[in-house]
């Protein structure tokens, strides 16, 4: 019988695929699929794995099949469990320049597999940030008018992909200050 419940959980290059045991199984073999075809991936007997060396912000196709021993002999189940997982998207390396009095200039590198950007900033580094905009894949640089002359200005921001459940986000830049012209 193929295991019933598989939960994911996706990082950026990596994700844990946890399910639930199948009664009698004495392991279960992992596929994805590449290029249109299964391949497998790795037998186990735990109930969990880890996949590793995955591409960021890519929707990666799963399944698992379970097996047993009946003797000396393997015994695949007829069914197998199907899914797929998004990986998050690279967190954006931020650059900021105040180049105009009361304005900053936000600009950013493209990341793969992104559909979108937030940004935040906030006038103390630990303090609570307030999210500024979102921004369409194709944006890499926005302005921010209307700060405060002198006042130092502390940012962050962060890729996402959004799909039919909701959205799934990067990992947070590295915050980055500026003082404002």
């Amino acid at each position: 019988k193929a295991p019933v419940k598989v939960v994911t959980k996706a990082g950026t290059t990596s994700a844990v695929l946890t399910w639930s045991k199948s009664t009698d199984a004495r392991g279960y073999r992992i596929y994805v699929k590449n290029n249109g075809r299964w391949k497998a991936i790795k037998t186990v007997t735990a109930t969990t794995y880890t996949v590793t060396a995955l591409s960021p912000g890519r929707t990666y196709e799963f399944s698992i099949k379970a097996y047993t021993k009946v003797g000396s002999k393997t015994v695949w189940s007829p069914s197998y469990t199907q899914f797929s997982i998004l990986t998050k998207p690279e967190a954006p390396e931020l650059r900021l320049a105040s180049t105009a009095k009361g304005r900053v200039t936000i600009a950013w590198g493209d990341v793969e597999g992104e559909t979108g950007y937030q940004i935040w900033y906030s006038t103390k580094k630990n303090g609570t940030y307030k999210k500024m905009s979102n921004c369409t894949a194709d944006t890499i640089k926005v302005y921010k008018n209307g700060l405060a002359s002198g006042r130092v200005y502390y940012f962050k921001m962060r890729a996402y992909q959004k799909t039919a459940s909701g959205y799934v986000y990067s990992s947070f830049s590295s915050v980055k200050s500026v003082k404002i012209k």
